[in-house]
């Protein structure tokens, strides 16, 4: 569904009977000079809303305001905002996913990196380490496979790299690709194709139990959470964190 409201609101933006005022930016050669809409506040999303554009990805860096030129623009695509862990328990049990999320987060606290969680929306969440500017997505990229790796190598009956579904053995997926540039996850608090209208929710890290449903996060339940619990991701785009060699 979701590359079907992308393709559907690509061709309504080409419409300018559907224009609006939300920001545009050009992403350059490297992505065939496609515009790509700018949700950064209130109205945009309203907007996206009203197009049915209900599952939003987002890329992993972001252009600011401020980066009005060419060169701006290229120069803040090439810096990504934080390294994405993206945990796929395919078929195998939820118990599962909590064990290899704990045992990256281990990792990551051994390495001083603070990282954030959120829920998928469908069966798996995603592992959020925010950064200051500075690497590039090869880069980030890099850090993420050999987290991958570590972990797989740690709890190998449990967890593992391979792409390829039907090599996994039932295991769970680490997947760090979706580092590159132009790659994306869906948006925190965006709405996914599932009945119940589940949202992917960013939570804390104590709450990822083998008791947790993450259907219980919904487009009915999240407001209340937020206004109980605050953003929980606010933090993704104010650290100045550094990744360290691995």
């Amino acid at each position: 569904m979701g590359k079907r409201v992308a393709k559907r609101v690509a061709g309504l933006v080409a419409n300018s009977a559907f224009q609006n005022d939300s920001r545009r930016v050009e992403v350059g050669p490297r992505h065939e000079n496609k515009k790509r809409i700018v949700c950064d506040d209130l109205e945009t999303l309203q907007w996206l809303a009203n197009l049915a554009a209900l599952t939003i990805h987002q890329w992993t860096s972001h252009v600011p305001a401020s980066a009005t030129t060419r060169a701006a623009i290229d120069a803040a695509l090439t810096h990504p905002d934080y390294v994405v862990l993206d945990l796929d328990p395919g078929d195998g049990p939820w118990a599962h996913l909590v064990e290899v999320a704990m045992a990256v987060r281990r990792l990551l606290d051994a390495l001083k990196l603070e990282s954030f969680v959120k829920t998928s929306g469908k069966r798996g969440v995603h592992v959020v380490v925010p950064m200051a500017s500075g690497p590039s997505h090869e880069g980030a990229t890099l850090f993420a496979e050999r987290v991958a790796r570590a972990v797989a190598k740690v709890l190998p009956d449990v967890a593992t790299v391979e792409r390829m579904k039907n090599k996994r053995g039932g295991r769970l997926y680490v997947d760090y690709g979706q580092n590159g540039e132009g790659r994306t996850i869906v948006a925190p608090y965006t709405i996914r194709a599932r009945d119940g209208a589940v949202v992917s929710a960013p939570i804390a890290w104590d709450e990822l139990t083998e008791e947790l449903d993450p259907r219980r996060f919904t487009i009915r339940t999240v407001l209340d959470r937020v206004a109980k619990h605050g953003d929980l991701f606010a933090g993704v785009l104010k650290s100045e964190q550094r990744l360290p060699a691995v």
